[in-house]
């Protein structure tokens, strides 16, 4: 009995650790693509009310493809913050410095978890006959944002990584195994928030 629950033990690590590996090659593997909406998910803000290293970085990508033609339109999106900031509204400074138009940034202020921006963001496509959507996050994140716009019928997906990588990404790598698990699951609504 103790040799079989040490046999799950090492089996339930070895299956971990292929997921972890696989979440990882499949975030780094960009798949860019002209696309009707980009759109970049929250990292976090810093105490001084400015972007964070990781956020800053996934909006100097957006703004690079942006100006490279392969969209023309960002939605950011993000929560409200327990001191009251609306991290959407950040970001959405962040990009007009990068060199955006404000009228070519959507603001997302509900989405709190990668589950709300892609249910928010689908909705916001579908009523406006969009097919196409270009996602911007960390490479760990992207393949749950993947599943999430996928189950929310989002038909066409294309994603780059953020150029910004941190110890912490090993932890957020095995997290994103069990998360991942969880996005499958769940069930998937449609509503929207998203406001220009």
């Amino acid at each position: 009995m103790k040799r079989l629950f040490w046999r799950l033990i090492v089996l339930g690590a070895l299956v971990i650790l292929a997921m972890t590996m696989a979440i990882g090659l499949i975030g780094l593997h960009d798949r860019p693509g002209k696309a009707d909406m980009a759109v970049v998910l929250d990292a976090y803000i810093e105490a001084n009310g400015q972007p964070s290293a990781p956020m800053h970085a996934r909006l100097k990508k957006a703004a690079e493809f942006y100006k490279k033609g392969f969209f023309s339109n960002i939605i950011v999106s993000g929560g409200v913050n327990k001191k009251g900031i609306d991290e959407a509204a950040i970001m959405k400074a962040d990009l007009h410095r990068l060199g955006i138009p404000p009228l070519n940034i959507f603001v997302d202020s509900s989405g709190n978890t990668t589950y709300l921006t892609a249910k928010n963001t689908a909705r916001f496509m579908r009523e406006r006959s969009m097919k196409s959507v270009f996602i911007f996050s960390q490479f760990y994140h992207v393949p749950r944002c993947r599943l999430a716009f996928h189950r929310f019928d989002v038909p066409i997906i294309y994603y780059v990584h953020a150029n910004y990588y941190d110890w912490c990404d090993i932890y957020s790598l095995v997290r994103e195994v069990f998360a991942i698990s969880y996005y499958a699951m769940r069930d998937y609504n449609v509503a929207v928030s998203v406001r220009e």
